[in-house]
């Protein structure tokens, strides 16, 4: 009985979200943050996006596209706006909206860690937070936003204005002497304004609305009702505790008036450097899609945090899988997971083997680089940072060899059952090899925390990522991740 009454619930709320799939959003986020995607990995990833049925593109370019008011900023290999203009072409062609995104208040590392820039931050050591109390910071954000919007041009309905983990906002001596919430409204007033006059909807992610991790706070804010909110939660429905938390915090946004988009996530902290985790994703995802499908709620939206390195194209069982779940949710939802790993790895992979490997210990990473520091600034950390971490917590440093020896030996019993897949597809084969430089990496740790002598994966890993990013990118992300490592713990 339950079952069918399960099955009764999937297809009406099909019917309902289908009804207004126009408006409803199903987002894919592409995040250049840290990292510059190939040009045809980015054309592969719409493509995938659109197959699925996603009608939107979360575009955080970062300085990935050579923008005019970031000139000193801008990656390297960067696109320039004619070949980014391309990429928006064709995801033109396959009816996804573009959504950008700025930050405006934290995660403005890739900006503030340029000495032209410095004199934004909130605080001195800190390059992450824009003092917004700064005339200079609103006139620079101003020129910024104008570029995102001649390089996206009329097709923008949408804008997001990002606002999240922001921890030092509101900490100078000026910030000091205004109401937080007051000068955080007033801050996104002032660029919103510009959006509204092109026809452009605002939107801002929530949790610097409200506290989540205080059970009872409650969304206090003069926000105008015509912002969309973007509320994130990678934790719900993964196990009991961050349910209840995550139930509490939802319930606060039922009496707002803005529209909200539920996210979850293909990859976010505590992934490991080269898979996502299958089983941790998926429950998320399963249980935000069902609250998604709901009339509430504007739709889904699967971010995908581009600094933790896991590789993109083995997230496409994820992309799928998140889009059957809003789309056409089977009233099994094994059976829409079997498909999306069937669909990316072939018949000869089973969801159990797909769950064996492609997962991570979340208890080993603080004992990879890619953000010593605890933000996204994308350079690797001074050589024996880890070492003096692990002086102040003798306890960790004792418990981390074991646990990185026993993923060492897990991820290769999982290895085993896919090097025995018979003609493997291409997604099969770079499993594997993700698969085995994670073995290098983990026996790497292992014997450099016991303080043996280890041999660093740098080049296996550089050419690992150039598989789907710039070679200075890869280089890049191989020093991130390897940083503890390269020259002598």
């Amino acid at each position: 009985m339950r079952k069918i009454l399960f099955a009764v619930c999937a297809i009406l709320s099909l019917f309902a979200f289908a009804e207004n799939k126009n408006e409803r959003l199903l987002v894919f986020h592409m995040d250049f943050n840290i990292i510059q995607m190939r040009r045809d990995l980015v054309m592969e990833l719409l493509h995938t996006a659109s197959k699925a049925g996603y009608n939107a593109i979360l575009w955080e370019i970062e300085n990935k596209v050579m923008l005019p008011s970031i000139r000193s900023a801008i990656s390297p290999d960067a696109f320039t706006q004619e070949e980014f203009k391309e990429i928006l072409a064709e995801a033109d062609r396959l009816a996804l909206e573009p959504i950008p995104l700025m930050q405006t208040f934290g995660h403005g590392e890739y900006i503030m860690n340029c000495p032209e820039y410095r004199h934004f931050r909130e605080r001195a050591d800190k390059s992450d937070c824009y003092c917004v109390s700064k005339r200079c910071v609103r006139e620079f954000q101003l020129n910024l936003l104008r570029d995102y919007i001649r390089l996206f041009g009329s097709r923008l309905k949408r804008f997001h204005l990002g606002g999240d983990e922001a921890y030092w906002f509101g900490s100078c001596p000026v910030c000091k002497e205004r109401d937080r919430m007051e000068l955080y409204v007033e801050h996104l007033e002032s660029l919103a304004g510009e959006l509204r006059s092109h026809g452009i909807k605002p939107g801002v992610w929530d949790d610097m609305l409200s506290d989540k991790r205080k059970k009872n706070q409650v969304y206090k804010t003069s926000l105008p009702n015509d912002y969309t909110l973007w509320y994130w939660d990678y934790r719900i429905g993964t196990e009991e505790k961050y349910t209840v938390e995550g139930e509490q915090s939802l319930k606060k946004l039922l009496p707002l008036k803005n529209e909200i988009v539920l996210c979850g996530a293909s990859q976010s902290w505590g992934d490991d450097p080269f898979f996502a985790n299958f089983v941790v994703h998926r429950k998320n995802i399963d249980y935000l899609g069902a609250i998604a499908r709901k009339e509430r709620y504007a739709g889904f939206c699967l971010t995908s945090w581009s600094v933790r390195q896991c590789l993109k194209r083995l997230q496409r069982p994820l992309m799928e899988y998140a889009a059957d779940r809003i789309l056409k949710p089977a009233p099994d939802s094994g059976a829409d997971w079997k498909r999306a790993v069937e669909n990316t790895f072939g018949p000869n992979c089973t969801v159990e083997m797909a769950d064996e490997l492609i997962r991570g210990s979340w208890q080993l990473s603080c004992a990879d680089s890619r953000m010593w520091s605890g933000l996204k600034e994308g350079i690797p950390p001074p050589k024996g940072w880890l070492k003096d971490y692990l002086a102040t917590r003798p306890q960790l440093h004792k418990n981390l060899p074991g646990r990185a020896k026993k993923e060492m030996m897990r991820t290769k019993d999982a290895l085993e059952r896919w090097k025995k897949i018979p003609s493997p597809n291409e997604a099969v084969k770079l499993a594997i090899r993700a698969a085995e430089v994670k073995i290098k990496f983990y026996e790497m740790m292992t014997l450099a925390l016991e303080g043996k002598n280890y041999v660093c994966p740098f080049s296996e890993t550089v050419s690992l990522y150039g598989e789907e990013q710039s070679p200075r990118s890869a280089e890049n992300s191989a020093k991130l991740v390897l940083g503890f490592y390269i020259d002598g713990l």
